[in-house]
């Protein structure tokens, strides 16, 4: 699985491209399917601590809500028929960045952006699965839209969720990512401006950039997908999860072409 044609790199902007050999690694193992309540066969990526994949899934508005929201916003664009985004987070290397300060980290960066309408929320979810399978990422959805976690497991791509973890029991949570919510926005936007201050001027993702030059509040998160999508990312790259599932690589990755 690869980035194959020019309708692929129009949606996905990429900033890091791994050698071959890197890319689509993954096993197969049993997992537990907290919507089905029943073990499936699933994949999992080899190496999934390297990467973080926020996403904020579209909603299929019903003709009634999209010309209810034309009356109030104006363009269809405006009226929160919203796109689908993604963010790849290239999480902190240890073999790259030891003990450097935080500003000077070249890890814990995006490194593939995504903001797309497809037709179909189904394109939108195989997009999603295509850039985790290639990178190897975890990815931390936005529960909200519970097709993208059906889909997960129906495709067999359970093994890629990435799970918050009870602080008392020290046990995974029932499903993958959070529910997107006025206390999840309040994280969000936290682990954004953290991220800004530290690490911002590394960032060669100005779509990104612009998105979070246009925040006025965590109301803005309705209308700025990518925004949203790098949110989560950061919060799934604070999740446990990988620890308990242990890790026999140090995650390190040698870069061709991080640009």
């Amino acid at each position: 699985m690869f980035w194959m044609d020019d309708i692929d790199r129009a949606r996905f902007r990429l900033s890091m491209w791994l050698p071959e050999e890197l890319t689509n690694q993954r096993e197969q193992i049993e997992i537990w399917d907290g919507l089905m309540q029943k073990i499936v066969t699933s994949w999992r990526p080899i190496n999934g601590q390297r990467f973080t994949l926020g996403c904020d899934p579209f909603r299929n508005l019903k003709s009634m809500d999209v010309k209810q929201a034309n009356r109030v916003g104006g363009s269809a664009s405006s009226s929160r028929q919203s796109d689908g985004g993604i963010t790849v987070l290239w999480e902190y290397d240890p073999s790259i960045d030891g003990n450097k300060p935080k500003q000077e980290w070249d890890s814990f960066q995006p490194v593939c952006t995504y903001r797309y309408r497809p037709l179909t929320q189904e394109e939108y979810f195989k997009d999603v699965f295509m850039c985790a399978q290639w990178f190897g990422a975890m990815v931390y959805p936005e529960q909200n839209v519970e097709a993208l976690i059906e889909k997960m497991f129906a495709w067999g791509y359970g093994g890629y969720g990435l799970y918050d973890v009870d602080m008392i029991t020290g046990k995974p949570k029932s499903l993958p990512g959070r529910y997107n919510s006025t206390d999840t926005n309040q994280d969000m936007v936290r682990e954004i401006k953290d991220y800004i201050q530290f690490h911002g001027h590394k960032c060669n993702h100005d779509d990104l950039l612009n998105e979070v030059k246009m925040f006025r509040g965590v109301e803005s998160f309705t209308h700025l997908d990518l925004k949203t999508s790098f949110g989560m990312a950061l919060l799934g790259s604070k999740s446990r999860y990988r620890e308990i599932l242990g890790s026999e690589d140090s995650g390190s990755i040698e870069i061709d072409g991080l640009f």
